[in-house]
């Protein structure tokens, strides 16, 4: 190895160990992460006719949380295979608080076939818990056309994380 090459390794060292502590000092005390890394793996998402979730969805991955106060973010790339138009609808199912929910619409042209879909959530878990990540295709004729790819749960546990739901009162004052 050349005496420059081996500088900038040196060099790239260096400053991974400073972006560590410099990471750690922002972030406070070590926080505790899960993280949960589903691929290579390709899931066939299918149809089930439901509009709330239910044991029908297509699980796309779990992770079993600590007790403990977390923040979690799923996302994973889909893509479509069905000859028309459709729409992947998730839930982020996290114990003791309300799901996370997105839905994404789908062509069947390329360029409108992919997307990358990603839900947040926070969550207190006085007992600990599982997160799910559930999903399915709204068209019938898309059931098991429609794939995901890349899924990918990460929790990071996070100091008194509290979830508040206001209801608005309308009209307002």
């Amino acid at each position: 190895m050349t005496r420059k090459r081996m500088s900038l390794v040196g060099a790239t060292v260096v400053a991974c160990i400073g972006a560590a502590v410099f990471a750690a000092a922002s972030f406070g005390d070590s926080p505790t992460a899960v993280i949960a890394n589903f691929t290579p793996a390709t899931v066939k998402i299918k149809e089930t006719g439901g509009t709330v979730p239910s044991p029908g969805y297509t699980p796309m991955g779990r992770v079993t949380l600590p007790v403990g106060s977390w923040v979690i973010d799923s996302t994973m790339q889909v893509y479509s295979v069905a000859s028309r138009p459709t729409t992947v609808d998730c839930w982020l199912m996290t114990p003791d608080t309300q799901p996370g929910h997105t839905a994404i619409a789908l062509g069947n042209a390329k360029g409108t076939n992919r997307a990358s879909l990603s839900i947040v959530n926070v969550t207190t878990t006085p007992t600990g818990g599982s997160v799910d990540l559930i999903c399915r295709v709204t068209d019938p004729a898309a059931s098991r056309a429609v794939f995901a790819q890349g899924v990918k749960i990460i929790a990071t546990q996070v100091n008194g994380a509290t979830v508040t739901r206001v209801q608005p009162t309308w009209p307002a004052p």
